[in-house]
């Protein structure tokens, strides 16, 4: 990697980690869009996983009562990581243009609900229904685009979790996705060990990122900060489509 390439990964993680910061999301969904542009998703999602793996290993004790939320969670969690593993699989044996199209309409779906605020609300006696199906196909997309579990994270959003609550299962569940989903990679000789040290060093830019978010969250409007990531993120992920169409 040039040192044009590693400046761009730690400006990257750096705005992940301000999006996470001040908006609670975006950690890694805003690194992977940015630099979806300039690397293949073969390349890019092992240097997801270290970053991944920390940040949700911080929050994921948060909430507290964390046997009753692995009770809740185990379904989902247990079908999360055979499609991760498929996924994963696919994501070297599919056509690489026909994944990035799908990364393009993930982003473009998830800005959208967000910039628009639209809002879905499941009663949470239809979890033990639901629960395997959102997990299976929440995996099988983190597996195949490194998204990591959007549509649990929504998914949790309609079940109505509170602010503690909601942090805890995305955490819980993103360690759970991301061990996982290290093991697979390995398998698919995909995370050697110049990958893993570029992966252990966006930690820095990721965390740091935080911190700043937290700063700019008591210094700047919520809503207009909200409207620039998802901005963003839907014209990184129209422009995605674009050059897969074309």
């Amino acid at each position: 990697m040039g040192a044009s390439l590693i400046t761009l990964i730690f400006a990257s993680f750096l705005i992940g980690g301000i999006s996470k910061g001040a908006v609670g999301i975006g950690q890694m969904t805003v690194p992977l869009a940015i630099l979806s542009n300039v690397l293949g998703l073969r390349e890019l999602i092992p240097l997801m996983v270290i970053p991944a793996l920390v940040s949700n290993l911080l929050q994921a004790y948060q909430g507290g009562n964390v046997v009753g939320m692995i009770r809740r969670l185990w379904i989902l969690n247990a079908t999360g990581c055979v499609g991760i593993w498929l996924g994963t699989i696919a994501l070297f044996h599919v056509n690489p243009l026909i994944l990035t199209t799908a990364l393009g309409v993930v982003l473009c779906t998830f800005a959208l609900m967000n910039f628009l605020r639209v809002t879905v609300s499941i009663s949470a006696r239809h979890e033990s229904v639901l629960s395997p199906v959102i997990g299976f196909v929440s995996g099988t997309l983190t597996g195949a685009t490194g998204t990591l579990h959007l549509l649990t994270i929504a998914y949790f959003q309609a079940l109505g979790l509170d602010k503690d609550r909601f942090i805890q299962a995305t955490a819980f569940t993103g360690v759970i996705s991301t061990v996982i989903w290290i093991g697979v990679l390995i398998d698919q000789n995909a995370l050697d060990s110049e990958v893993l040290l570029f992966s252990i060093f966006a930690i820095v830019p990721a965390l740091a990122g935080m911190a700043i978010g937290k700063w700019v969250r008591d210094r700047v409007s919520q809503a207009v900060f909200r409207k620039c990531i998802f901005s963003g993120l839907l014209l990184i992920g129209l422009n995605l489509i674009r050059k897969s169409v074309l």
